[in-house]
């Protein structure tokens, strides 16, 4: 079978996935019957447990899984005092990865946190406790280690970021750098729900003194990534993932169940015609993305010697209706015009632009020069549910993550059925970095612990 009668196939491909009740079963066990399930926690290990077995029954005969080392999460009972009221864990929460916190000091606003935006503060944030606002966009995100870093080098002692959208319940997150040594991981960053905005507000307005106290500390813990091969195995390999852990308060449906379920389908609807693959196919479920990517930065620090062999690699985070009609690509231009044509010959209509990406676990790939993509939100809103307990099954709809599956299916199919070179090939250490300045980010990503990743280190 060749890519000449693809179009025979495709109606294949697409009612397997439409039919399929792959999501919905997923969905229910991981999240309904398992619950919350942080990287490193017994959750974790069953949720781990659950997916493979869903892999296997979709398909994947080469099938394993890696250990990956990490620092997991206890978490503890918190206080916010502010203006002579006292705010517990249900509507404040502690950041992960930090260690116990007792700290004081006048609460100044900072915006979104970002660094600039710290920098710009000047002295006044020597002692302070900054109050910042979760952004969440095609390109506004901040990046995980920004505001700590920032912070701890202007002097701050603690910071309070308030949920981005309007809802009861407070976010929970992690602001902790990828240099883990050095990265001054324990700064005390609390998450606060919506709610408390027009009171922080005006706190900050009049540079009042806050209290943060919170005694949830890290302890040592183990996980495992998962992966499945499909193909020859001695050909290029494309790689489609998704991290499977989730925040320890939050069951995890939309971030990132959705992505895991995408490529559960995906898996599903492709692996009868692996033997018509001239490509690999690797699908991985990676582990402690939510604690900094940790699962995709160990699998590029063990596969080293496969680095040149990997294509392209396709990442699903968090998807809903807007992302089945955009692509993101990363530092690999001379793709995008390739991949708009193979959406446009599967009659799909998707948009794929030139991105910068910096939060899910493409981010070690791309520092190691290796072509990668996203599904891209281009216009619209982001879930407001996303690290609460809100994040449940009933906020997701399992027709457009089918949706997602579809069209996504079809690019990745045209991929591995044809030997056809890809434009886009892996970048030298310098060219990464040349990138990195044509998006301004180069010193972003220094102060974060980035580059202790970068090609060549």
């Amino acid at each position: 079978m060749t890519t000449s009668n693809i179009g025979e196939i495709d109606p294949v491909v697409c009612g397997r996935i439409w039919t399929s009740a792959v999501t919905r079963q997923a969905l229910l066990r991981v999240c309904e019957d398992i619950g919350p399930h942080l990287a490193g926690s017994p959750g974790m290990a069953a949720a781990v447990d659950c997916v493979q077995a869903i892999m296997r029954d979709c398909g994947a005969r080469r099938l394993w899984t890696e250990p990956v080392a990490l620092s997991t999460w206890q978490r503890g009972d918190v206080a916010l005092e502010v203006g002579g009221k006292t705010f517990d864990q249900a509507q404040v929460l502690q950041f992960l990865l930090t260690d116990p916190a007792d700290v004081r000091g006048p609460l100044i606003d900072a915006g979104s946190g970002n660094a600039a935006q710290i920098k710009a503060l000047g002295d006044a944030a020597a002692g302070a406790i900054l109050l910042a606002r979760e952004i969440h966009g095609p390109t506004s995100k901040r990046m995980p280690g920004e505001m700590s870093a920032a912070a701890l080098e202007a002097g701050a002692v603690g910071a309070i970021s308030i949920a981005s959208e309007t809802m009861g319940l407070p976010m929970s997150g992690m602001d902790r750098g990828m240099d883990r040594d050095t990265d001054g991981g324990t700064f005390p960053v609390f998450g606060v729900s919506r709610t408390l905005a027009t009171c922080l507000s005006r706190a900050a307005a009049g540079r009042d003194t806050v209290r943060l106290v919170g005694d949830g500390h890290c302890v040592d813990g183990a996980c495992r990534n998962i992966v499945a091969e499909l193909g020859p195995e001695d050909a290029p390999i494309v790689i489609i993932s998704a991290h499977l852990d989730g925040y320890d308060i939050s069951p995890s449906a939309s971030d990132n169940m959705t992505g895991i379920c995408c490529m559960l389908e995906m898996l599903n609807a492709l692996a009868p015609f692996e033997e018509q693959f001239k490509r690999r196919l690797r699908v991985i479920a990676f582990t402690g993305e939510e604690l900094g990517f940790l699962g995709s930065r160990a699998y590029v620090e063990q596969h080293v010697d496969e680095h040149d062999d990997i294509m392209f690699q396709f990442n699903m985070d968090s998807l809903f209706d807007q992302t089945a009609r955009g692509v993101a690509m990363f530092w690999c231009r001379p793709a995008i015009a390739y991949m708009q044509s193979l959406f446009a010959d599967a009659d799909r209509p998707v948009t794929v632009v030139d991105m910068l990406g910096m939060s899910s676990d493409y981010v070690p790939f791309e520092l190691q020069g290796i072509p990668t993509a996203r599904p891209a939100m281009l216009s619209g809103t982001f879930p407001t549910c996303h690290h609460t307990p809100g994040d449940t099954v009933d906020k997701v709809q399992p027709e457009e993550i089918k949706r997602n599956a579809m069209g996504f299916a079809q690019m990745v199919l045209r991929l591995l059925l044809t030997d056809e070179p890809f434009p886009a090939t892996r970048l030298t250490r310098d060219e990464i970095i040349a990138e990195m300045q044509r998006w301004h980010c180069y010193e972003q990503w220094q102060s974060c612990g980035y580059l202790g990743m970068l090609r060549g280190q």
